[in-house]
């Protein structure tokens, strides 16, 4: 009964697969792979099913996590001219450290001055490993986005990190992405801290929380998150 009930109320309504979708989509590929190999299939077994948690788009405690990035462009080197070039498309301001690690506090400190204006502006955070500055990177404005997405997509942060400077400038492709050596993500800057220390991510990038209607925005485009 309260199964019946949920399918009638979701019968008329649209939901969004917010985060996850590759989880989603995983899970579907084990479904139709364990149907092929189970003659007499019922629907009733486990693998038909996948957990979700289902939260009412207005709820004023929806809050999307930010996605931060670790980056090592293999073949890429980060030169001393890498934040002069940046200038091409972002105002580049910079935050004195107290030394080539950060403590969490600077971060936190980064992070809400990155918060300021977001709703107008594209404000990425930057570190560099072995420099004392906490970069903070604010987008021209009438920066053409290359690419053949939507609108949705190229209003959002991330999707302009990564077609204005991961792409563009350090010329990682779609590959870099499945591959946790050259791109690893993150909402929690502490982690981000830990593998800059770590050496092998020479770059690392913090960004805003993405507002949960710019999401639907994407979804209703009929596109996906980077």
């Amino acid at each position: 009964e309260a199964i019946a009930s949920l399918q009638h109320e979701l019968a008329t309504s649209t939901v969004f697969i917010a985060d996850g979708h590759h989880r989603y989509a995983a899970a579907l590929a084990y479904r139709d792979e364990m149907r092929a190999q189970t003659p007499g299939w019922t629907g009733d077994e486990a693998w038909n099913y996948v957990l979700m948690l289902l939260v009412d788009v207005e709820d004023p405690g929806l809050r999307i996590q930010p996605q931060h990035l670790l980056v090592n462009p293999k073949g890429k080197p980060v030169d001393k001219d890498f934040t002069s070039r940046l200038e091409a498309a972002f105002i580049v301001g910079e935050k004195e450290l107290s030394g080539p690690i950060p403590e969490a506090s600077q971060i936190e400190e980064g992070l809400y001055d990155l918060s300021e204006a977001a709703e107008r502006k594209t404000r990425i955070g930057m570190l560099i490993a072995g420099k004392p500055h906490f970069y903070i990177l604010t987008m021209h404005d009438n920066v053409p986005i290359p690419g053949q997405h939507s609108d949705a997509w190229k209003r959002l942060d991330l999707s302009r990190l990564r077609a204005l400077i991961l792409e563009r400038m350090l010329g990682l492709g779609d590959d870099a992405w499945s591959n946790t050596e050259t791109i690893a993500k993150t909402s929690d800057f502490r982690e981000v801290l830990v593998g800059l220390g770590s050496g092998h991510y020479p770059l690392a990038f913090f960004l805003n929380p993405t507002p949960p209607e710019r999401l639907w925005a994407l979804a209703h485009a009929g596109d996906l998150l980077p």
